[in-house]
């Protein structure tokens, strides 16, 4: 309990208040009221009265503050002492310390455990803080920090500016915020800010929020190899990452780098001109890592090489993203862990950021840039490996360093599954990624294929594959991308508007418009298209190659300067209901090959080029000025059949609906197509095995039909039993039924000759055409 002071609490009424402590005098009594001065009137030697009743719940501080400039009692030499003097004297300095001890006793102090100690009580009247330690006050804070809103939750951010972060972009910050990262969730990117960063990792369950474009993170000049590296569940959120590219001299050097990571939300960030990929994830190959990710509502543009590149990511969700002007792909996987570096002549220890669980898996790779000669270093005698099984990677530490100029390639080498023939076989399988969604992208101008999901799955179990990057035989017994949904993309202006390989695909609702080759390469197995366009691409529309197990309907091609569709080196598709408008533009193009729709084992995909199961129904092709064929089924290369083939119910603007067949093409079926366009009609057919109409097991019937239901008409049948080849008129008239006419009707030609092949008989006779002009008929063997 104080002994020179009291404090009451004021009920809006009360203003009679007692004064519980003696004093000397009433001068040495103050009252104030929440920290003001209050004037008061005495009622009696220990009451007062305030002027004014303090309001409900205010401080009424009554308290005595004794004279501590002058001593109230000044003793002479000769006087006489009394009491009164000698009490006054000794009240005064009594007082006094009792009013020193009180003062102590509330001030900030010492606890009993050694810390101090406001007991419970606010502390007022701070400074702004100035270095790292300063205490901070409520007003500092709640300007460094703000509160906002992420998917209804309220997320509260400390400002870097608030941390001593230079936010003009001159002074490197990286320190400051992993500094601050290690006590604070959130920090905040104020807006107009540029904050100068390099190799900023960012640690488990962290956010980095911006206010927008103008909140910018740059990444500095020089050797920097990624900007921000983030572990998992970290959350990028509204702000701009500038990769710096001139000024940054590492070409592995990524915008963020993602690595064993799971549970990352980067959403509405602006990357720009990152050295690199602008955002580069690379999951696990543990057995049940699930990356469990997404990037969405970004801007990732001009970036050396890939908008975002992924590889070995389960359940990625890339949705309503803009990627545009990248010099390589817009979305792409690549399976190859492998980082480049240039050699100065100096340096001995290079890091590899992905994880490996064994030194024999690192395959190190020496070019020399003037030759573009290629050396293997050999691991122990060249080369000594760090971070085995470390899913931040390591480090490759050389006995010499590589040259000046000269390139270094550090790559994953999985371990060797078997040998066969003598050969290492390597098994791809630990790279799959699965559960991939890409949706509601808009992709422009991006140099490479726009998506681009690379890894070729399995061909044929067991075959083994040459692989000139990596030096070695490599098996594909498991694809790279299982299940993955690409669906309402937009792509403008690419080389190639996708490439997407792998098992399980559904690619539905995209559009490419201007590639400069093909539109779509889909390859894998069990595949379904639907609802896709094509728009004016260089090559084909749809190039449908290597696949198994296809489902392609409700799709278009338009303006494509090559075939609509092209099926090659495909088993088990239905192609049905789909539209192919004004292709086979490139007047340069065969007219042996003009066809909207083909069907050929003509390709580069050799030994994979056989076709066979094949339906074809349902589809409109056409009109085109150029196209020659609406459906071409052709067979040009040796050895590889092409084999069942239906082709039913189409609608095909062009001269012929089949073309080229010939000993290796077998089991094609037509029925109730159409074919009409420019002059021509009918259908051209050779071969074996053309099934047509009235097909049967013995006997091929061709019946050319100026329209439905002729009055007149050609019927040609074959019989694979024996008996003549049959031509004969059919129709229901009573007019001549068949006429066989020379060059210009015989019209001014003395003996026009119209000469028939025989076996045995040879000569000629004379007869006369439905005009009456005299013919001379040849009769030759």
């Amino acid at each position: 309990m104080a002994n020179s002071y009291v404090q009451f609490q004021g009920n809006g009424s009360n203003r009679n208040f007692s004064i519980p402590f003696p004093y000397i005098d009433k001068s040495h009594i103050a009252v104030s009221v929440d920290g003001v001065p209050a004037s008061f009137s005495w009622l009696s030697s220990s009451s007062i009265q305030l002027s004014t009743a303090p309001a409900n719940g205010a401080v009424v501080d009554v308290r005595r503050k004794s004279s501590q400039n002058a001593r109230l009692t000044d003793f002479v030499d000769g006087s006489t002492l009394t009491e009164s003097d000698l009490d006054l004297a000794a009240d005064q300095g009594f007082m006094l310390s009792q009013e020193a001890l009180d003062i102590a006793s509330e001030a900030v102090g010492l606890d009993s455990d050694g810390h101090n100690t406001a007991r419970g009580r606010r502390i007022k009247n701070l400074a702004d803080p100035v270095t790292g330690q300063d205490a901070v006050t409520k007003n500092h804070l709640e300007g460094a920090i703000s509160a906002i809103v992420l998917g209804g939750v309220e997320v509260v951010g400390v400002s870097l500016a608030a941390l001593g972060a230079d936010i003009t972009g001159v002074l490197d910050a990286t320190e400051i915020i992993k500094g601050a990262l290690n006590y604070t969730r959130v920090i905040k990117i104020p807006t107009g800010a540029t904050v100068l960063i390099k190799e900023l990792d960012i640690p488990e369950d962290r956010m980095i929020i911006g206010e927008g474009e103008t909140s910018v993170l740059k990444i500095k000049g020089g050797t920097s190899k990624y900007g921000l590296k983030i572990g998992s569940k970290v959350r990028l959120h509204n702000f701009t990452i500038n990769g710096n590219a001139s000024n940054v001299t590492d070409r592995n050097c990524d915008g963020i780098w993602a690595n064993g990571f799971r549970g990352a939300d980067i959403d509405r960030v602006f990357i720009t001109n990152c050295k690199r990929n602008g955002v580069l994830l690379v999951g696990s190959t543990d057995d049940g890592y699930y990356t469990q990710s997404r990037v969405r509502n970004c801007h990732i543009s001009f970036c050396g090489q890939n908008g975002i590149q992924y590889n070995t990511c389960k359940n990625l969700s890339l949705t309503d993203n803009v990627l545009a002007g990248n010099g390589g792909s817009g979305i792409t996987d690549f399976v190859y862990h492998v980082v480049e570096y240039t050699g100065d002549g100096v340096t001995k220890i290079f890091a590899y950021p992905f994880h490996i669980k064994a030194a024999t898996e690192l395959r190190v790779v020496e070019q020399d840039t003037s030759t573009y000669v290629e050396t293997v270093r050999i691991l122990d005698n060249q080369y000594v490996v760090t971070g085995v099984d470390n899913d931040q990677g390591g480090t490759v530490g050389f006995v010499n360093a590589p040259p000046v100029g000269y390139n270094l390639r550090i790559q994953y080498r999985p371990p060797a599954s078997g040998i066969v023939n003598g050969r290492t076989i390597l098994s791809m399988a630990a790279f799959q990624s699965s559960n991939i969604t890409i949706d509601r992208n808009f992709l422009w101008s991006n140099a490479g294929a726009s998506i681009y999901l690379q890894n070729r799955p399995d061909w044929d179990l067991g075959q083994t594959y040459p692989n000139p990057l990596m030096g070695y035989e490599q098996q594909m017994n498991q694809p790279f991308t299982m299940t993955a949904s690409i669906v309402d993309n937009k792509i403008v202006n690419a080389s190639i508007g996708m490439i997407a390989r792998g098992w399980h695909l559904t690619i539905g609702g995209n559009v490419v418009k201007n590639a400069s080759n093909s539109g779509y390469v889909p390859q894998g197995r069990f595949l379904t298209l639907y609802g896709n366009r094509a728009f004016d691409c260089g090559s084909v529309g749809f190039d449908l190659g290597l696949c198994w197990n296809m489902t392609f309907t409700g799709n278009t091609a338009v303006s494509c300067h090559h075939h609509g569709i092209e099926i090659h080196g495909t088993n088990i598709a239905s192609i049905v209901g789909n539209e192919v408008v004004d292709c086979c533009r490139d007047e340069t193009l065969p007219a042996s090959s003009s066809a909207g729709i083909i069907v050929t084992n003509s390709h580069y995909f050799s030994p994979f080029s056989a076709v066979g199961d094949i339906v074809i129904s349902g589809n409109t092709v056409g009109p085109s000025a150029n196209q020659k064929y609406g459906i071409l089924v052709n067979q040009p290369s040796p050895g590889y059949s092409v084999t069942g083939v239906q082709i039913t119910g189409n609608n095909c603007h062009g001269a012929g609906t089949i073309k080229d067949i010939d000993s290796m093409v077998v089991g094609v079926t037509m029925a109730g197509n159409k074919t009409s366009e420019m002059g021509r009609s009918g259908q051209e057919l050779t071969g074996t095995d053309v099934r047509l109409g009235g097909y049967t097991p013995s006997t091929a019937t061709i019946r050319l039909k100026s329209s439905l239901n002729p009055v007149n008409h050609l019927e040609v049948a074959s019989s694979d039993t024996g008996g003549p080849l049959v031509m004969r008129a059919a129709g229901t008239d009573s007019n001549i039924d068949m006429a066989f006419l020379a060059k210009n009707g015989g019209v001014n030609w003395l003996f026009p000759e119209v000469t028939i092949g025989a076996v045995t008989a040879k000569g000629f006779t004379y007869a006369k055409d439905f005009s009456g002009n005299l013919i001379k008929v040849m009769i030759a063997n």
